[in-house]
């Protein structure tokens, strides 16, 4: 057994395994007051979150991920009161990694010079597993000013929205930027006159749906949308006259919407889409990314909870939890042959031994990343672009994400692009048929091809067990979702937060502090990153 650092014998909560939710549970917990330790058997941060990586520390992080070890042995042995009960070794959260890499081959000039490239510059790139947008006006921006975790961490605003043109039979598909604010939409030579009228008239009636409902009926007395809250928003805005290219832009851009979503659905994003423009100072967007990826809000939180005297300590494992057979609580962890008392413990379903599922698992999202030497739409400067891919496979939902140098996640020349699917068939039955479509490799070139070429890709499957908790005090929290933004994230924290301390505040700004961060002063934090420092 390995030799390991001695560890507080006893504390009010530990933590296990540094995903996004559990970073936040630490800190709130920290900042309320009770002493936290927080651990991870990697020797890494994020867990199945893990971001950050350059090419050498995701070769570590695959072997974690093909790790099949059931447990590990401990020495602990209980009292007639205690019951142990094994942790789970490997971790369950990504299934299924497919890896394949063109720059490792030398078939090529075209593969030696992408190959040096990487090699020269591997340490600049941040791979990011499982990507998410801050919405301007939603609650992770509002935790990050108002616990000031956001001094941690850095954004860029994403500032590009793409659409697939109206024919998508072609290939490569055709593709165009899409006006968001009022200025653009004045200006677009893609809407006609009549169409620019339609969409501002349409974005005026979400924002007075959202903010005073009872006036809608008085004013856009032909939106009848209550007759169809439960029909698709696709026969809502068609009754509307929204149709063609103006209803692609509606759904797929303005309501970053899946395909089947109904009208209550499609007018509550569109709503939240609009009421983040400009909400942070004068950003004419309403998301924003975090600069060299998700890592830095994971450790923006666990730099926050160490501020008020958390713990932390990674390659540390947890072999077992003790649990009292009377109360059928947690009493104490084990980790690294040491007997750790506490009286909560919040972890990652990794930790978790198989013996308590109660149901199969659930596949909540398929993933593949992609490492190209362009843009799919080349421009001056670089862009954090997002768009939807749904039309080039119906039913698949297809969300589109692209971070170059100027998100501080890859060397001058490349891009890393994310493609997000919610669960169903297998990941390459989702996304091959698309990434030949958009992007070339040695076996779909086309003459005079022009398409960004992948360099190297990683496909996988994010699943949700279904299990039980060992005890009550016990809180697993669930695995990442297909949503784009953190919305539902800081909902699971503050709501394991609240089950178990009611009686304190989740993340409350200092008592000194006059104010929270404003949404000026962060809005001129993200302006001022346009060009990040190349990652040392």
């Amino acid at each position: 057994m390995a030799d390991y650092e001695e560890l507080p014998s006893e504390v009010d909560v530990v933590v296990i395994g540094t995903g996004l939710q559990e970073s936040i549970l630490a800190s709130a917990c920290s900042r309320a007051g009770l002493s936290v330790l927080h651990i991870d058997r990697n020797s890494f941060y994020g867990g199945c979150w893990g971001s950050g990586f350059n090419f050498r520390s995701f070769e570590e992080w695959l072997r974690s991920v093909q790790n099949t070890q059931d447990e590990i042995p401990y020495a602990y042995e209980p009292s007639e009161k205690e019951l142990v009960v094994p942790a789970a070794v490997s971790q369950s959260t990504i299934r299924n990694p497919v890896l394949q890499s063109d720059i490792t081959t030398n078939d090529s000039p075209e593969n030696k010079e992408n190959a040096l490239k990487v090699a020269v510059n591997g340490r600049r790139f941040n791979m990011d597993l499982i990507p998410k947008l801050l919405l301007s006006d939603g609650p992770m921006v509002k935790i990050l000013r108002q616990s000031e975790a956001s001094k941690y961490c850095e954004f860029k605003c994403v500032e590009r929205f793409l659409c697939l043109d109206k024919d998508v039979t072609k290939t490569p598909p055709k593709m165009f930027q899409v006006p968001c604010t009022k200025s653009e939409i004045s200006f677009s030579r893609i809407l006609s006159p009549i169409e620019k009228r339609m969409l501002y008239k349409f974005l005026e009636f979400c924002m007075t749906w959202k903010t005073n409902r009872g006036d809608v009926a008085s004013k856009f007395p032909e939106y009848e949308w209550e007759e169809y809250v439960e029909r698709p928003f696709t026969d809502f805005l068609a009754t509307v006259r929204i149709t063609g290219v103006l209803q692609h832009i509606v759904i797929e851009v303005i309501g970053v919407l899946k395909e089947a979503a109904n009208t209550l659905e499609g007018l509550e994003s569109a709503s939240a889409f609009l009421a983040s423009l400009g909400h942070l100072g004068n950003l004419p967007t309403p998301f924003v990314y975090t600069l060299y990826g998700s890592s830095d809000l994971e450790q923006s939180f666990n730099r926050l909870c160490a501020v008020y005297g958390g713990i932390y300590c990674l390659d540390r494992p947890c072999e077992a939890f003790v649990l009292d057979k009377e109360t059928k609580r947690c009493t104490a962890i084990i980790s690294g042959g040491q007997r750790i008392s506490c009286k909560h413990v919040i972890t990652s379903q990794d930790y978790i031994h198989q013996k308590f599922d109660v149901n199969e698992e659930d596949t909540v999202m398929k993933r593949c990343v992609l490492l190209t030497d362009a843009s799919v739409m080349p421009s001056e400067q670089d862009h954090i672009t997002l768009m939807s891919l749904s039309r080039l496979h119906p039913g698949s939902n297809i969300r589109f994400l692209e971070t170059g140098h100027n998100a501080g996640v890859t060397s001058k020349g490349f891009y890393f692009v994310h493609l997000t699917s919610p669960g169903g068939k297998s990941h390459a039955e989702t996304f091959s048929s698309v990434v030949d479509r958009v992007f070339r490799g040695d076996e779909n070139r086309l003459e005079g091809d022009s398409r960004p070429r992948v360099c190297w890709s990683l496909m996988f499957d994010v699943v949700q067990r279904n299990l039980e908790s060992p005890a009550e005090n016990i809180a697993v929290v669930p695995a990442p979702d297909y949503l784009p933004d953190f919305s539902s994230v800081v909902a699971s924290a503050e709501e394991i937060f609240a089950r178990y301390w009611p009686e304190l505040d989740f993340l409350p700004r200092k008592a000194h502090a006059a104010h929270d961060e404003s949404d000026e002063e962060l809005g001129a934090e993200v302006e001022e990153q346009a060009q990040p420092e190349e990652p040392s």
